[in-house]
């Protein structure tokens, strides 16, 4: 998305760090995330590796499992634009944003009942707020 990659260099300056979990094969995803140019900007990327998973809760678990490894008990907060992303992340202890510019309607995300962020950048405050509260 236009703006994206500034933002998350502007986050990693200030202090965050980022990382990628889907639901895509992971050849794929890596693939795409190379081809951006922006794969020096995340910790970890991590995509479907087996059988297509109805649930992101599983691979998050593993995900955050291996994050704790690079960040310890830095808080972790997921911005995902699907309401399995906000089940996922309350499941595994993780503070979710939902993201309004993605694939799942906004009102969809709005009855989550979890606040949710029009934009990337008010996406990326609200993670930030978060973590400087937990």
């Amino acid at each position: 998305m236009p703006g994206a990659e500034d933002l998350l260099a502007r986050l990693i300056r200030s202090g965050c760090s980022h990382s990628v979990l889907s639901l895509s094969a992971h050849n794929g995803l890596t693939q795409r995330i190379f081809g951006l140019g922006v794969a020096p900007l995340f910790l970890r990327v991590d995509g479907r590796t087996g059988p297509t998973a109805r649930s992101k809760k599983q691979p998050l678990a593993k995900h955050v499992e291996m994050l704790r490894q690079s960040i310890g008990g830095r808080p972790i907060v997921l911005i995902g634009d699907a309401v399995d992303d906000v089940r996922a992340a309350l499941a595994n202890h993780v503070h979710p944003v939902p993201y309004a510019g993605g694939l799942t309607h906004p009102d969809v995300l709005r009855r989550s009942g979890v606040p949710v962020a029009e934009t990337l950048a008010e996406a990326a405050a609200l993670a930030v707020a978060h973590a400087h509260t937990a």
